[in-house]
């Protein structure tokens, strides 16, 4: 998020540490360590995806068996990837809004 507010890519209405302290209070936040084992799946994913972010996100997911909500098209054989992991694959949101999304 930090990244994406430098780069004028993320508005928000508060600064990111004021932002992140009452979500972790309002709404049980949690922040997610990246181990090795995120790192060491990037691998295993293809190559097609550039972005280094997006990519770390799904490693996280397949290694996790968490479930990844996005409003991004995601192409047919990373979605294929992803949902090896059976009920807890890719669901991609139609909207993100406001009331839904809280940044």
């Amino acid at each position: 998020m930090q990244i994406k507010l430098q780069l004028g890519k993320l508005n928000l209405n508060s600064n990111l540490p004021e932002l992140i302290d009452n979500q972790q209070q309002v709404n049980n936040l949690q922040i997610l360590p990246i181990d090795l084992a995120h790192i060491y799946a990037l691998n295993n994913l293809p190559s097609h995806h550039k972005d280094p972010f997006d990519r770390l996100l799904i490693a996280r997911t397949i290694v996790e068996q968490m479930p990844i909500v996005s409003i991004d098209e995601v192409p047919a054989n990373l979605i294929a990837k992803i949902n090896e992991l059976g009920d807890k694959g890719y669901v991609r949101a139609k909207t993100i809004t406001q009331t839904n999304c809280y940044y």
